[in-house]
């Protein structure tokens, strides 16, 4: 099942392309692109998609998964924070400075604190594979 799809079986088939128009938003290359793969005609795709992006019910559910997917990539990015903090204090541990600091890095940057790293500064799989 797709990001916060309705599972109303009763969806018209209109509402039911909308729906797949607003989902083919966060895959398609092009809001055209999108409408082709909901299903609305090629030939008249552009034209279908700019009058699907000026509907109130398409913008507020665009709206709507856009702030489900913000929440997850959060939840995400507190994960991932939480697992390089395991990844720092093991490296601690061993004695490992260049992998705790690989981690403090990584950290920084999942929170913005600092910009991406030049190359080869950040706690790779190949880092990890003693932990």
């Amino acid at each position: 099942m797709k990001l916060g799809c309705p599972t109303d079986a009763t969806l018209s088939l209109a509402d039911a392309r909308r729906e797949a128009f607003v989902q083919g938003l966060f895959t398609a290359r092009s809001a055209s692109a999108a409408a082709i793969a909901a299903g609305y005609a090629p030939r008249s795709a552009r034209n279908r998609a700019s009058r699907l992006l000026r509907d109130p019910a398409v913008m507020a559910r665009l709206a709507a998964l856009r702030a489900e997917r913000q929440t997850l990539a959060g939840a995400s990015a507190d994960l991932e924070v939480a697992r390089l903090e395991d990844i720092f204090h093991a490296a601690v541990a061993q004695a490992d400075l260049r992998l705790a600091l690989k981690a403090v890095v990584n950290q920084s940057q999942l929170l913005g604190l600092i910009g991406p790293a030049s190359h080869g500064a950040g706690v790779t799989k190949a880092d990890t594979s003693s932990f």
